[in-house]
């Protein structure tokens, strides 16, 4: 997830204070191997870590009652191979058969360390994606001056129009 950060809300306390110590709401979010949001949960207050984020995700929900939602199982190119489409997630996220996560830092194999690293580089997109999304906006740049709710649907609204010119092909990058 991305946090975004926010100008201390009146009266909120520590709230919305995230593990790095400013305030923020966190925007998490599924992405596809053009950048593209293809799924957001946006709001939570920052002092949120991730699993709990998920676990509170209307998706995470979704995929528990009805793991058919995902498209079904590919062949792998020049395989014959098929896998199944996943989420790949960090350390924070419990290993569900939808979920992919890397085995703990602790006593890695040569195997475990290599699939590590290939989840990690999978991993990699949804992170370019929130770069390219943050570069793109100024609003990033600095907290936001708006209470919790209406930052919420500002980063929803770069989450949609960042979709928009990603599909328009224009020079957004």
């Amino acid at each position: 997830g991305k946090h975004v950060a926010l100008v201390p809300p009146h009266e909120t306390g520590a709230q919305f204070r995230n593990y790095k110590g400013f305030f923020s709401i966190v925007l998490m979010a599924l992405v596809d191997a053009d950048l593209n949001f293809i799924f957001v949960d946006v709001g939570r207050n920052g002092r949120m870590n991730d699993s709990g984020i998920w676990g509170a995700c209307k998706l995470k929900e979704s995929l528990e009652r009805q793991p058919s939602i995902l498209p079904d199982a590919e062949l792998l190119p020049r395989s014959t191979d098929s896998a199944p489409y996943v989420i790949v997630g960090d350390e924070g996220f419990g290993l569900k058969p939808y979920l992919m996560r890397p085995y703990p830092a602790a006593e890695l194999t040569t195997d475990k360390r290599l699939f590590n690293y290939r989840l990690s580089r999978a991993r990699r997109t949804s992170e370019n994606a929130f770069g390219v999304l943050v570069n793109r906006w100024q609003i990033y740049r600095s907290p936001l001056r708006h209470e919790p709710k209406r930052a919420t649907d500002i980063v929803l609204a770069t989450v949609a129009l960042h979709n928009f010119l990603r599909s328009k092909r224009t020079q957004y990058v």
